[in-house]
């Protein structure tokens, strides 16, 4: 019963290292894999992608070398809809967005700061708590593939 508390406490500490320093998770897999396994995370969690802006083609477009580099936009209207209905600003927040890049042969993960929507919508908690957990899932989810 102890081991189970221990590491239920350790994985709430690293829950809570994500979800408040929001720091890049590095994974144990290559950039494309790990892009092919958040896709799939995205499609399992049932939302819907929305776009992927390829940095680094856009910059090779301009004569510019640069790591791979790509922003994941997901979402569900049915939750980020009535947001903005309620405040338009939030637009500029939504939908989701997830940010994998590589640097040094390394590849990272970086999930959306949700705080700037918190401070927006008041009355709209149970949403965004939903929201980061999703964030917190999908990067988890990435990482355990990328260790199989």
């Amino acid at each position: 019963m102890r081991s189970i508390q221990y590491q239920l406490n350790g994985v709430f500490l690293f829950l809570s290292c994500i979800l408040f320093a929001q720091q890049p998770m590095a994974v144990k897999c290559d950039f494309k894999s790990a892009s092919t396994y958040l896709k799939s995370a995205i499609q399992e969690a049932n939302m819907e992608l929305i776009a992927t802006i390829d940095h680094s083609e856009l910059a090779k477009d301009h004569g510019l070398k640069m790591d791979p580099t790509h922003v994941y936009l997901f979402g569900n209207p049915k939750a980020g809809t009535p947001l903005m209905i309620s405040n338009p600003m939030l637009a500029i927040e939504l939908p989701l967005k997830i940010l994998v890049w590589e640097k040094d042969q390394h590849v990272y993960l970086q999930q959306q700061n949700l705080s700037t929507i918190q401070s927006q919508t008041l009355n709209e908690q149970q949403t965004l708590d939903k929201m980061n957990t999703l964030l917190n899932q999908l990067v988890l989810n990435v990482q355990k593939k990328c260790i199989h």
